[in-house]
């Protein structure tokens, strides 16, 4: 892990996508840590953004990353709603 100093896979998952996405369009986001990366340009950023939303190339990283060790989940549910909340 290279961006986040405790793991959880989640960073895990967002991590390797940043990877992947900066290796096929050859740059970065200017907002993520780019060493030794090259920051986008207009004409790539579309690029970049495009792999990271990539549902398949999401997929690939959720079964790469290890779930995390301590993960607390509960769920309620009321009148109107019903929601699901995961803690670490």
């Amino acid at each position: 892990m290279k961006i986040f100093k405790s793991y959880s896979q989640t960073s895990c998952e967002y991590e390797c996508l940043i990877r992947i996405s900066s290796s096929i369009c050859g740059c970065i986001a200017w907002n993520f840590p780019q060493d030794p990366l090259q920051v986008c340009d207009q004409e790539r950023i579309g690029c970049f953004t495009n792999e990271m939303k990539n549902f398949s190339k999401a997929q690939d990283c959720r079964r790469e990353c290890l779930p995390d060790c301590e993960k607390l989940t509960f769920s309620f549910s009321g009148p109107y709603t019903e929601e699901r909340f995961t803690f670490c």
